[in-house]
């Protein structure tokens, strides 16, 4: 799930939920890496500069690269991260 976090002071931006797109299915195989891409997107008429901070829950003991990055979309754009899965065998 996705958890919003906006810095002291700032409220969250009302389309929150159309900042972000997944693939809503990562495979993920015990032993071999996978990757998946994290989508940001900007649809202010000013750049937006944020931190993706990424946390792994729950019983399996799954890694991830990076855990957090800072970017920086311009106005309309979008920006990509491929984060990178590791699960222990």
């Amino acid at each position: 799930y996705w958890s919003w976090q906006a810095a002291p002071g700032a409220a969250l931006p009302p389309q929150a939920a159309e900042l972000v797109s997944v693939d809503p299915v990562v495979r993920l195989v015990p032993g071999r890496a996978g990757t998946f891409d994290v989508t940001l997107h900007n649809p202010r008429t000013l750049p937006l500069e944020t931190t993706l901070d990424i946390r792994s829950a729950g019983e399996a003991d799954v890694t991830i690269e990076p855990t957090r990055e800072s970017v920086r979309i311009e106005p309309g754009a979008s920006r990509t991260v491929t984060l990178t899965l590791n699960a222990k065998p």
